[in-house]
């Protein structure tokens, strides 16, 4: 067997959005791929959830891939269905908020 130079994250949709499942407790987080250069986790956020304000380390991208969410950042409010994508530069507070249940994948940059 060779190295392959790619990884298939995830296959599908149906896939992707299995897990985690929505819970009312707090938000549920699954980092689904770690690689040079890249993290990618998946959040989901029961309808009404709010993940407080925060940063990280390293450029972040959002993609809203089911549900509605308000995404508040630099004292704005976008909202997000479906499809939506933000890229948030380092360092930049940034709170969300889901309208409705919510399943999301986040895309952090690493340095290599």
């Amino acid at each position: 067997m060779t190295d392959q130079p790619y990884t298939l994250v995830s296959a599908d949709r149906e896939a992707l959005l299995a897990e985690p499942v929505a819970s009312t407790d707090r938000p549920q987080m699954k980092r689904i791929f770690q690689g040079p250069g890249t993290t990618i986790v998946r959040l989901t956020l029961a309808e009404g959830q709010i993940m407080r304000e925060h940063s990280t380390n390293s450029p972040l991208t959002v993609q809203v891939l089911e549900g509605l969410i308000t995404f508040r950042i630099a004292g704005d409010e976008v909202s997000m269905p479906a499809g939506a994508i933000i890229h948030v530069a380092a360092g930049v507070k940034h709170e969300l908020e889901a309208v409705s249940e919510a399943h999301m994948t986040l895309l952090l940059a690493t340095a290599l």
